[in-house]
């Protein structure tokens, strides 16, 4: 079989950073056009809405277009064909064939591109001469049987999830957790703006700030930590907890708390705001320590065989009309 370089075959573009926007909507509405982060799931790469006119024209990119997540833990090297027009953030690159292609080609070769991200990880990314080298099959190579793929068609499709019935919290059924047996949880590391680490760069740094996602400043060092995971303050604004869909880098006061589990950013907002209500156990003046943040237990919605039932976290948010 014939094979090409990626490289050959499009042109791979870089996404918009996140640092550069001011505003991301979590509803569609005129003038806003959806941003597209890494994820695991299709559903999931929306991180929301920005506003076209601040958006640079090369940055806007048509439905149908070939994309790649490039960082986020679980996330890398995944491959879509975006349904709507789209912004990429800095993680994802967005792939522009050099030649005529058919949406079915386009799924062929996203479909490709996911199969070859065995061979990267979280400190192996699949960025620029990695991603522009895998190997895919050649147009003329494509098997006669992808061809005769039926795709699905939803444009009779009316009724969204939204409208189905609220699901009902029954708090007094949960189960209790402790946050070290679906976290690895540990501090961050203090990076002095003395030191070439901590000079201007791109990398998000978090600290116990309340404001801008708890990023204190963007810094030179490469991240320490993946996107998808969470991010508390131990001192400062004690208790704020916020998701990170970038990697990062952390404070030496901030705690880190990366998913054992199967983890999104519905899952990540329905626990945001079950910790949230333990803020206030903790001020200023009594730390809320990593030790205490690993000790912590939180009561989540579990399933019959006492796990923590995060489909049904993830469907309860998801019913609340969030829209990441």
């Amino acid at each position: 079989m014939s094979m090409i370089r990626i490289g050959d075959l499009f042109e791979i573009k870089n996404g918009y950073s996140s640092s550069n926007i001011k505003n991301i909507f979590l509803e569609r509405r005129d003038g806003l056009v959806e941003y597209k982060r890494p994820s695991n799931k299709l559903e999931n790469t929306t991180a929301g809405y920005v506003e076209e006119k601040l958006i640079p024209d090369e940055y806007i990119f048509p439905e149908k277009t070939l994309f790649v997540s490039t960082d986020g833990q679980g996330s890398h090297t995944f491959s879509y064909v975006a349904p709507n027009r789209f912004v990429p953030n800095s993680n994802i690159s967005v792939l522009i064939p050099g030649i005529e292609m058919t949406l079915i080609q386009k799924l062929y070769y996203a479909r490709c591109i996911t199969a070859n991200r065995y061979k990267f990880s979280y400190g192996r990314k699949p960025k620029g001469k990695r991603l522009a080298d895998i190997l895919v099959p050649s147009p003329g190579e494509i098997p006669s049987w992808v061809y005769e793929v039926e795709m699905p068609d939803y444009r009779e499709v009316t009724k969204p999830y939204l409208d189905e019935p609220t699901l009902e919290l029954k708090v007094e059924e949960w189960k209790e957790f402790r946050l070290d047996e679906l976290f690895e949880i540990e501090y961050g590391t203090f990076i002095s703006t003395k030191f070439k680490d901590g000079a201007k760069g791109t990398t998000p740094y978090i600290t116990t700030t309340a404001e801008r996602n708890g990023i204190g400043r963007y810094i030179k060092k490469e991240p320490d930590y993946p996107a998808n995971s969470l991010t508390i303050a131990t001192d400062g604004t004690v208790g704020e907890v916020f998701y990170q869909d970038r990697s990062f880098c952390a404070s030496n006061i901030t705690g880190v708390l990366i998913p054992k589990f199967e983890f999104n950013v519905y899952v990540a907002m329905f626990i945001i705001t079950v910790l949230k209500n333990e803020r206030f156990r903790y001020s200023y003046g009594r730390k809320w320590s990593i030790q205490k943040v690993r000790r912590t237990v939180i009561k989540l919605p579990a399933t019959p065989e006492g796990n923590p039932d995060w489909g049904w976290m993830e469907k309860f948010i998801k019913g609340c009309g969030f829209g990441w």
